[in-house]
């Protein structure tokens, strides 16, 4: 008579154990901030680390095709007029020279914009989607590169890439909830700081399908930006520029975090209102130089 209550005690410690793995396994496999709830825009999603991703095939180039110009004796013998003389003030043109550069590495720190105080640093922790977060450990922050000309102290139009990331270009990626492409103080819309492919995109180009993070690993197609950049090497300051698909720039353009995640819009009060459950803050970024190259 006491078997049966015996199997249930049983089963039920198995069940317990069961359960208790089960937890385990998830803390595990998930981000252990996230609660059960989704307070904020991020929701559910795994946590990687840097890892397979780390640079896009990018487009292979297709062969030059090169124009051999015949000699005035091959003219002659095919029957041709002669080629026509020679511009020496053509050919006394000046040659244009690149301009040397100075590339420098840091972190990029994240401050409260109320009062300047400091919340860690952008993490080389990526969401699976590939959004970045910040962290306080310097340990964990994400190091970027990025060059300017010599004696240089400011630049816009910047790319950066990341040492320690996946990208390897740290840019800005459309909103999974956008409605279209721009950004405008009337608009919800908002931006991931994402890891973009090469080649990336030029200074000042509009909303494009580029190779992201965020699509790669969600399958949703997005566009981006990747040389969105504006480094004050004097304050450290460091903003984004997200040009529109009419050619001008997002203006204004605020950078928050939300659960830790860090953003880019238009309008945060109008975010906070698509996502209420969770308290944004904004922010602003600064450059923390190392060594520079």
């Amino acid at each position: 008579m006491r078997i049966f209550p015996l199997s249930l005690w049983l089963v039920g410690l198995l069940l317990g154990s069961i359960a208790t793995n089960a937890l385990s396994l998830y803390s595990t496999m998930f981000d252990d901030d996230d609660g059960d709830l989704c307070p904020a825009e991020i929701c559910d999603e795994q946590l990687m680390n840097p890892a397979a991703i780390r640079h896009y095939s990018s487009e292979a180039k297709r062969p030059t095709r090169t124009t051999r110009r015949l000699t005035n004796a091959m003219r002659l013998a095919l029957g041709l007029p002669l080629n026509p003389p020679k511009s020496r003030r053509a050919d006394a043109r000046p040659q244009v020279s690149p301009v040397p550069q100075t590339t420098y590495e840091g972190l990029i720190e994240v401050r409260n914009l109320t009062d300047s105080s400091s919340l860690g640093y952008i993490s080389f922790r990526q969401r699976a989607s590939g959004v970045f977060r910040i962290r306080p450990e310097v340990e964990h922050a994400l190091i970027v590169t990025f060059s300017l000309d010599v004696g240089a102290t400011f630049g816009s139009g910047i790319g950066f890439e990341m040492n320690n990331a996946d990208g390897p270009l740290l840019g800005l990626v459309q909103g999974r909830e956008n409605n279209g492409s721009d950004l405008s103080s009337g608009s919800a819309n908002y931006l991931y700081f994402n890891g973009i492919g090469l080649p990336g995109s030029p200074p000042g180009s509009v909303p494009t399908e580029l190779p992201n993070t965020f699509t790669l690993r969600t399958g949703e197609p997005r566009t981006a930006e990747s040389s969105v950049w504006t480094v004050d090497l004097v304050t450290g300051q460091l903003s984004v520029v997200w040009t529109n698909s009419d050619g001008k720039p997002a203006t204004p353009i605020h950078t928050w975090v939300q659960f830790n995640f860090l953003y880019a819009g238009g309008n945060p009060d109008l975010y906070q209102d698509l996502f209420p459950i969770y308290p944004l803050s904004l922010i602003s970024l600064h450059f923390v130089p190392q060594t520079p190259s």
